[in-house]
């Protein structure tokens, strides 16, 4: 059984402290879909810096309008973590 999906961005999750605490994303399948919060530990430090800096002088993050660079650097890590998650049946 293939296990196809697609996710969405809904944003970040922030800590008392205003650090990073992951990212929330909804993962769909052809039958399911659910919400999925990604820890922060699957993320570079220096991911993780650049986003609370652009949390800090900015309302509102819209993470798909990040560069390039930056993103490839978020989506990398996200997209294993969401494979390991899918494979693993949690989304059965």
């Amino acid at each position: 059984m293939s296990k196809y999906y697609v996710y969405q961005i809904r944003g970040l999750l922030e800590r008392p402290d205003k650090s990073i605490g992951g990212i929330r994303v909804i993962v769909c399948t052809a039958t399911q879909f659910d919400e999925v919060d990604i820890p922060s530990d699957v993320f570079d430090k220096e991911i993780l810096a650049f986003l609370k800096y652009r949390l800090a002088v900015n309302d509102y993050l819209d993470v798909n309008k990040l560069p390039w660079p930056v993103l490839k650097k978020i989506r990398v890590p996200m997209n294993r973590y969401l494979d390991d998650w899918i494979l693993s049946g949690n989304l059965e």
